[in-house]
C-alpha cells in the first residue's frame, strides 16, 4: 500500500502544469453533465486534484462552492417541499467543502452566499472558514460542526440543529435563529447583535463575552447558560427561562426581562440599570454588587435573593417580594417601595433612613 501511494504521488508530481490544467478542465466538464453520477465523479476527481495539487486547492474550493450555489437556490417559500429535496451531488460537494485542508490559507473563506442548504445533514462538518451570509439553513442538522469564526450574518437558521457545535467567534449579526437547537454549543465571543432567538433552546450554551446587543430572546430557554461578561444591552428576554444561568458581570442595560425566570441565577456585578424585570422570578438569585439603578422590579419575586451592596437607587420596587432577601448595605436612595412582602416595620424604617420611599 505504501509503495502504491508513493508511485501515485510521483506520477502526480511528475505532471507538468499543462497536464494538470487539462485534468481540471476535464473534471469541470463533468459537472455540466446531465447524468448525476457523472457529476458526482467530477466532484470526487476535483477533490483528489485539490489534494494532489496544493496550488489549485483554493481555486477548486471556489469552483465547488459556485457549483453548490448555482444548483441550490434559496426556495421561494419554506412550505415549498420540492425546493427542500437534497440531491446527492450537492451533498457530496458540501461534504467536500466541509473538509479543512491543513495547507489552506486561514484568511480564505468558502463563499456560499445565497445558498440554500435546507433540511440537510452536516453532522461534525468543518465550516470554520466558511462565509454563509444571507443563505438558508432552515431545519438543517449542524450539530457538532466546527463553525469557528464563520461569517453567517443575515442567514436563516430557523429550527436548525446546532447542538454541541463550536460557534466561537462566529459572526451571526441579524441572523434568524428562532426555535434553533443550541444546547451545549460554544458561542463564546460570538457577534450576535439583533439576532432572532425567539423560542431558541440554549440550555447549557456557552455565551461568555458574546455580543448579544438588541437580540430577540423572547421565550428562549437559557437554563444553566453561561453568559459571563456577555453584552445583552437592549435585548428582549421577555418570558425567557434563565434559571441557574451564569451572568456574572453581564451587561443587561435597558434589557426587557419581564416575566422571565431567573431563579438561582448568578447576577453578581451584572449591570441591569434601566432594565425591566417586572413580574420576574428571582428567588435565590445572586445580585451581590449588581448595578440596578432605575430598574423596574414591580411585582417581582426576590425571596431569598442576595442583594448585598447592590445599587437600587431610583428603582421601582412596588409589590416586589423580599421575603428572606438580604438587603444589607444596599443603596436604596430614591427607590420606590410599596406593598412589599418580607419588609417588616423595622426593615422599612431602616430603608427609609437610607433614602427609600414607601408609597
Amino acid at each position: 500500500m505504501y509503495k502504491s501511494k508513493e508511485i501515485r504521488h510521483k506520477a502526480i508530481t511528475g505532471k507538468n502544469e499543462g497536464a494538470i490544467q487539462d485534468d481540471l478542465h476535464k473534471n469541470l466538464e463533468q459537472l455540466q453533465n446531465t447524468n448525476i453520477n457523472t457529476r458526482i465523479s467530477g466532484i470526487h476527481a476535483l477533490e483528489s486534484l485539490a489534494q494532489d495539487s496544493p496550488q489549485l486547492y483554493w481555486q477548486i474550493m471556489e469552483m465547488i462552492a459556485n457549483y453548490v450555489k448555482q444548483n441550490s437556490p434559496i426556495p421561494k417559500t419554506k412550505d415549498n417541499k420540492e425546493n427542500l429535496r437534497i440531491t446527492k451531488d450537492i451533498q457530496v460537494a458540501l461534504n467536500f467543502l466541509g473538509k479543512k485542508s491543513s495547507n489552506e490559507n486561514e484568511n480564505n473563506r468558502i463563499n456560499l452566499i445565497n445558498c440554500d442548504s435546507c433540511s440537510r445533514n452536516f453532522v461534525s462538518t468543518d465550516f470554520s472558514t466558511t462565509k454563509l451570509t444571507a443563505g438558508s439553513f432552515w431545519r438543517a442538522n449542524l450539530s457538532h460542526t466546527n463553525l469557528v469564526g464563520a461569517q453567517l450574518e443575515g442567514t436563516n437558521f430557523s429550527n436548525t440543529d446546532f447542538r454541541g457545535a463550536d460557534l466561537s467567534n462566529v459572526q451571526f449579526e441579524g441572523a434568524d435563529l428562532s426555535t434553533a437547537l443550541l444546547q451545549d454549543a460554544n458561542l463564546s465571543n460570538a457577534l450576535l447583535e439583533n439576532v432572532n432567538f425567539i423560542g431558541a433552546q440554549l440550555e447549557g450554551t456557552n455565551l461568555t463575552n458574546a455580543l448579544i446587543e438588541g437580540a430577540d430572546l423572547i421565550c428562549a430557554k437559557l437554563i444553566g447558560a453561561k453568559l459571563i461578561g456577555a453584552n445583552l444591552s437592549g435585548a428582549d428576554l421577555t418570558s425567557a427561562n434563565l434559571k441557574a444561568a451564569q451572568l456574572w458581570g453581564a451587561n443587561l442595560i435597558y434589557s426587557d426581562l419581564s416575566g422571565a425566570n431567573l431563579v438561582a441565577s448568578q447576577l453578581e456585578e451584572a449591570n441591569l440599570s434601566g432594565a425591566n424585570l417586572s413580574n420576574t422570578q428571582l428567588q435565590d438569585a445572586n445580585l451581590i454588587n449588581a448595578k440596578l439603578e432605575g430598574i423596574y422590579l414591580i411585582d417581582a419575586d426576590l425571596s431569598n435573593a442576595q442583594l448585598q451592596y447592590a445599587n437600587l437607587s431610583n428603582a421601582q420596587l412596588q409589590g416586589a417580594n423580599f421575603s428572606n432577601a438580604d438587603l444589607s448595605n444596599v443603596n436604596v436612595n430614591n427607590a420606590q417601595f410599596g406593598h412589599n412582602l418580607g419588609i417588616s416595620e423595622s426593615i422599612k424604617c431602616d430603608l427609609i433612613k437610607r433614602g427609600a420611599i414607601f408609597t
